[in-house]
């Protein structure tokens, strides 16, 4: 069983493609935007997360040729943690089986 999650955000860096042995891979950054009511402060407050995401094999094309930075998105794939470069500060990363485009109300 694997687990899915589906983030909703924005383009934030040009998709970068590039070849692998185990075949084309496109990277690029989002950020997703959460909102809650702050009972305190009586204001809505925001945070904003940034995550890199990665696409491989024939979505990798995909995703290369239809985004672009400032686009809004919608990904499903699997999160998750990497704490290789900075344990202290860990990078989220989510590898994807699905892209499309956000169509706004």
């Amino acid at each position: 069983m694997r687990s899915t999650v589906t983030l909703s955000g924005n383009v934030v860096t040009d998709v970068a493609l590039r070849s692998t042995a185990a075949g084309p891979v496109a990277n690029f950054r989002m950020a997703v935007t959460e909102s809650w009511w702050d009972k305190r402060a009586e204001r809505w407050a925001e945070r904003v997360t940034y995550l890199q995401v990665s696409a491989w094999r024939q979505l990798a094309e995909h995703v290369a040729d239809s985004l672009a930075k400032g686009q809004p998105v919608v990904v499903v794939g699997r999160l998750r943690q990497k704490l290789e470069q900075d344990p202290d500060h860990p990078s989220s990363i989510v590898t994807v089986w699905g892209v499309g485009y956000r169509f706004e109300p």
